[in-house]
């Protein structure tokens, strides 16, 4: 479990995939998806070794944001879904320092959306895993399954601006799909 497997992150993208188009407000987006991956975690966590806290949580933000992107507009968002994980270690410091590796399962209207962003969520799935097996580290990562990036990008502003392991991010990692084909 601490190598990566091409293989169980497939079998997590076909779920995934075969959940239907993931639009923000769907049932597949807004309950199938997280409940999947919630499930997940909470598998991994029970099997995680000594000196590995794992936490999983849904958080439901609502905010809003002016945007200059085409042309600028004011953004307001309610109860986006993100679900969050944070794999720590013992240590004094571990849960201080945070690298946030973040992907989104929602997707654009008429795609079940494989390549953006799917995948990244399904190796996500699988690094998670690997973490909790692998080396000790001395940070916290966190795992952001962002549920609205295709509506510009309204979950990641509600992890960001409004969740308290929001603070404790020192680095980013954002696995975005860039089309298939």
């Amino acid at each position: 479990p601490s190598h990566f497997s091409e293989e169980r992150a497939m079998e997590h993208l076909n779920t995934i995939v075969n959940f239907g188009i993931r639009t923000v407000g769907s049932h597949a987006n807004e309950n199938l998806t997280p409940e999947y991956i919630v499930q997940f975690v909470t598998q991994v966590r029970n099997e995680a070794p000594q000196g590995v806290d794992v936490a999983v949580e849904i958080q439901k933000p609502s905010g809003s944001f002016t945007s200059w992107f085409l042309g600028g507009f004011t953004n307001v968002y309610s109860k986006v879904t993100n679900v969050l994980v944070r794999v720590s270690f013992t240590g004094a410091r571990t849960k201080q320092n945070a690298l946030l590796v973040s992907a989104h399962f929602d997707t654009a209207l008429g795609t079940v959306a494989a390549s953006d962003d799917a995948a990244n969520i399904a190796a996500m799935l699988e690094i998670v895993r690997n973490v909790v097996h692998g080396e000790k580290l001395p940070h916290s990562i966190i795992f952001i399954f962002n549920g609205a990036e295709e509506t510009n990008w309204q979950a990641a502003h509600g992890f960001i601006t409004q969740h308290p392991w929001a603070k404790h991010v020192r680095s980013v990692i954002n696995l975005e799909g860039s089309g298939a084909g």
